[in-house]
């Protein structure tokens, strides 16, 4: 089971990565213009008309603080990701604090120091600021370390130290955002610069989920990731392949069509020697979601029509028949609202045994259930719509 908020494994796809430059890496670029270094991210965001705002101009300001504006920015509309981004810059962030106070400190990923970096060709820019070097000068090499004591990042702190404090963050965000695309296939680092930049811009702020949703498509990433918070779906995480789905737009929300997951579904009565398979990894006909939770899903008709019953942890809903498109609504925080096309059968209330009375809740001295509370039960219920804590508003006075 993966889970969510802590580091998710990924297995890395670096054979291409150690082929190109001889296995050097690859890295961020720097242009050099006199006493100066700019990002390469940061001038080919100047062309784009993007504004890079990092809150650089604060009192308090620092490499963490603006590395965080732009991980904030983003976690509005991708958690996964963000959480990613996060764990890799601090990895670089924590060193770079390190050095600050221990000069002479060796860092558990990050080598800061005097020291040329072999030129790796993986940025295929267009163009330099006039009155700049030519060609951008290698600023940091990324790779995957082979040895106990190896380094993920170098960098040149000759380079580094002519660098704003601001273009220092970007870089680490650059980093952190190469290593994900890396993880995903990439070649180049085309879609990181530009990835990079739109997302530490003023003008992402005005982005809309849709937005960023397309813009994501255009990059390496093969996957986003819904983080599922109902106990209607047994995944905690819901993946959506962006290769392989027909996206539309709903609302802002975004729909992908025959995405994979596994309800809370089991059948109305047990059958002995029934293979149940068929209630496991079942294909949705539409699945929509925005800002990494779900707002609805279209379960198949058989699922519906078969009369099955859809658990929850204290109530449960036996399925009649559909009247339409059989269709799951979702609050805003990913919880249970309320359903359209389906007729149910009825509705009931579970119940736990604890220190030998009913409970609502599960806690500890709950020694059996859950029971079915038949005298709860309403036949034929219209409108069954569930609050934000996902519990039925027709039995709101017996929560406990």
């Amino acid at each position: 089971m993966r889970l969510f908020f802590t580091f998710f494994i990924i297995s890395l796809t670096i054979t291409a990565s150690y082929a190109r430059s001889g296995g050097v890496g690859n890295g961020g670029d720097g242009i050099v213009c006199g006493d100066s270094v700019i990002l390469l991210d940061s001038y080919e965001a100047q062309k784009l008309k993007l504004e890079i705002d990092l809150n650089a101009d604060a009192s308090n300001a620092t490499i963490r603080s603006m590395v965080d504006v732009a991980i904030n920015r983003l976690e509005r509309f991708d958690e996964y990701t963000a959480t990613l981004l996060r764990h890799y810059s601090y990895e670089i962030v924590d060193d770079l604090e390190l050095f600050e106070r221990h000069p002479d400190a060796r860092g558990t990923h990050t080598f800061l120091g005097a020291t040329e970096i072999a030129p790796i060709d993986d940025s295929f820019h267009v163009s330099t600021p006039e009155g700049c070097e030519k060609s951008p000068r290698q600023l940091v090499s990324q790779r995957v370390p082979r040895f106990k004591l190896d380094y993920r990042y170098e960098i040149n702190q000759t380079l580094w130290d002519k660098m704003t404090k601001q273009d220092q963050a970007m870089t680490v965000l650059h980093e952190a955002w190469y290593r994900i695309m890396l993880e995903n296939g990439a070649e180049n680092s085309i879609a990181t610069r530009y990835i990079n930049a739109l997302v530490a811009s003023k003008q992402f702020e005005s982005y809309s989920f849709a937005d960023y949703f397309q813009e994501i498509k255009e990059t390496e990433l093969n996957f986003y990731f819904v983080k599922n918070t109902s106990e209607t779906i047994k995944d905690p995480v819901i993946e959506i392949n962006l290769d392989d789905n027909e996206f539309h737009t709903k609302e802002d929300a975004i729909c992908a069509d025959k995405v994979v997951f596994n309800p809370s579904i089991k059948e109305t009565y047990t059958i002995l020697n029934r293979d149940q398979d068929y209630l496991k990894n079942i294909e949705f006909p539409r699945t929509c979601f925005k800002n990494s939770r779900l707002t609805e899903v279209t379960l198949p008709d058989y699922i519906v029509n078969l009369k099955h019953t859809l658990r929850l942890p204290f109530h449960q809903m036996d399925l009649g028949h559909t009247t339409d498109e059989p269709i799951i609504y979702f609050h805003t925080n990913g919880k249970l609202h309320t359903f359209s096309g389906i007729h149910f059968e009825n509705l009931v209330e579970m119940f736990y045994v604890c220190d030998e009375k009913k409970s609502f809740t599960q806690r500890e001295g709950c020694a059996s259930g859950p029971f079915i509370n038949h005298d709860s039960k309403i036949n034929n219920p219209k409108n069954i719509v569930f609050d934000e804590d996902e519990w039925p508003i027709a039995f709101k006075h017996v929560k406990n």
